[in-house]
């Protein structure tokens, strides 16, 4: 039987390890072992979905330590707490590791109890950073992560690039860039991820719904959560505040030409640590954000009095389409917001206490699909000489509602995003208001009436109320996760699936999402 930890000890500068297609329930860890820049090591398989590594539900189910000039390819990741999981130590002392390659792998199934990675890179090392890290087209989906992230770069690593991977239906954080955190020690010049760019990646379907991690008994409706108006009927909800894309606490990082829609939240820059620690120098552009649900669809600032800034960043030429709120404004100064085209959703802009007057807003232009007479009220908290540079019209978008996010001609030059590549990238969209439209009918018709469930494990309720939804006519509807809150009432997550726009060859397919915030009798 052919045993991949026995084969990579054998590895030296150069050779390329092709897996044998197949099954393989083994922890893998490859420790001090690598190439050389002219002699890459290569860890592959010919296709993606011949090789599945199945870590048992225990630890990382491939795991790299001080390793350089190294690639990962074409693996399936599964069933373990962290999935692809990278790091550099003091051991290393002072010498950078150079040249990682994460590429065209695919990780689901990761659970992590007290907080799981699909892919993890942490630099560790307080004395030299991880440079050239390259996270590349990988498919990371369906993982419970807990207090965790999907995709993170966190610690010590000084030039990366996370770009070309789809990333959803994740129960928290798409793609994280920390810093501050210790990662790397004490000195946060060094403990920060820095210098890198996020591009061309697909971030759907971050939603903390089902994560117990995130469940409140005592919502607080003023708070930072998903439905701030509604307390739920169960005196708690959880606290929908993950974003597809976030950067806590890093610095001179650059995201532009991604596609990020239906997470909570869609792009935020923050730090969740005190002053004088900022994140500083992000500059996000020429993205398209839709549909973020719990809060806003970009967000920049520390969320509390007592945490550090954002500054020094730019928003530009960014779409924004049908976000709750499109733009939050936090604890935040000397940022730039321009150019961006922001369209529908249940208000213009959001502020955190009295950060109207720290950020600088040139043009952006507006429009207000539902003519709500609310949608601007809080625009008008801006300076009068930046809220007069505001442009209030219509007919920006061509057809949003079926994925065609390309601007009219109403839309002057230097306003919203032009970019080519991104039309591929919102291929996921165009099924998405039709199953959106099923699973919230699924939630509804869930909610009308008691069930009868055979069993109280979890698992079986779910596959009981899934045959039930089939047999109404909700094909294709699950019941992914249960959350009994009261009595015999249940919150229950649904999910569909609905295309397969993102993965040429048809294996990655999107997904609509609802809940059933009035329970589910289940007696």
């Amino acid at each position: 039987m052919f045993m991949i930890n026995k084969a990579i000890k054998k590895l030296k500068p150069g050779d390329t390890l092709v897996i044998p297609p197949g099954i393989y329930r083994e922890n893998i860890k490859i420790k001090n072992i690598s190439g050389t820049e002219g002699a890459v090591i290569c860890i592959k398989a010919d296709h993606l979905g011949d090789v599945i590594i199945d870590g048992g539900g225990k630890g990382a189910a491939f795991s790299v330590i001080d390793c350089e000039y190294i690639r990962i390819e074409g693996l399936t990741i599964t069933n373990a707490r962290r999935g692809i999981d990278v790091k550099s130590t003091s051991a290393r002392g002072d010498i950078p590791l150079r040249h990682i390659v994460i590429r065209n792998n695919e990780a689901y199934g990761i659970i992590g109890p007290k907080g799981g990675h699909a892919i993890s890179v942490y630099g560790e090392n307080p004395h030299a950073p991880i440079r050239d890290l390259f996270i590349e087209k990988n498919y990371v989906h369906n993982n419970k992560l807990y207090w965790s992230e999907a995709v993170v770069v966190n610690g010590n690593i000084d030039g990366f690039t996370v770009s070309g991977n789809y990333v959803w239906n994740n129960d928290n954080i798409g793609i994280d860039i920390i810093g501050f955190e210790g990662t790397a020690g004490s000195d946060s010049s060094v403990d920060c991820a820095r210098n890198g760019k996020i591009f061309a990646n697909v971030v759907i379907g971050s939603n903390t719904t089902g994560n117990e991690a995130y469940w409140s008994e005592n919502h607080n409706p003023e708070g930072w959560d998903g439905d701030r108006d509604n307390p739920g009927p169960f005196g708690g909800e959880y606290d929908r505040c993950c974003g597809g894309i976030y950067v806590d606490g890093g610095h001179h990082i650059e995201i532009y030409e991604n596609f990020v829609f239906d997470n909570d939240l869609g792009i935020e820059v923050a730090t969740e640590h005190k002053p004088p620690l900022v994140t500083k120098d992000v500059h996000v552009h020429d993205n398209i954000i839709a549909n973020s649900g719990g809060w806003a669809g970009l967000i920049f600032g520390g969320y509390a009095k007592h945490l550090g800034y954002t500054e020094d960043c730019t928003f530009t030429n960014n779409i924004l389409y049908d976000n709750k709120d499109n733009i939050a404004v936090q604890k935040s100064r000397n940022n730039l917001i321009k150019g961006n085209v922001i369209a529908g959703g249940e208000s213009a802009i959001d502020f955190n206490g009295d950060m109207a007057a720290n950020n600088d807003f040139a043009q952006n232009l507006w429009e207000d699909f539902a003519q709500d007479e609310n949608f601007f009220d809080r625009l008008n908290e801006l300076p009068a000489e930046q809220r007069d540079k505001q442009i209030i019209t219509t007919c920006l978008l061509t057809d949003p509602q079926n994925g065609d996010f390309s601007l009219t001609e109403a839309v002057p030059e230097g306003f919203g995003t032009k970019k080519e590549s991104l039309r591929l990238l919102t291929n996921c969209y165009k099924g998405f208001p039709a199953a959106q439209k099923k699973v919230d009918e699924a939630a509804a018709f869930l909610q009308s009436k008691p069930f009868k469930a055979p069993h109280e494990n979890k698992g079986d309720i779910c596959k009981y109320l899934t045959e039930k939804l089939r047999r109404k006519g909700y094909k294709g509807v699950k019941a992914a996760a249960v959350l009994k809150t009261a009595g015999d009432l249940y919150m229950v997550q649904l999910t569909l699936e609905y295309g397969e726009p993102l993965r040429d060859g048809g294996k990655v397919r999107a997904c609509a999402q609802a809940t059933t915030p009035e329970g589910v009798r289940i007696r």
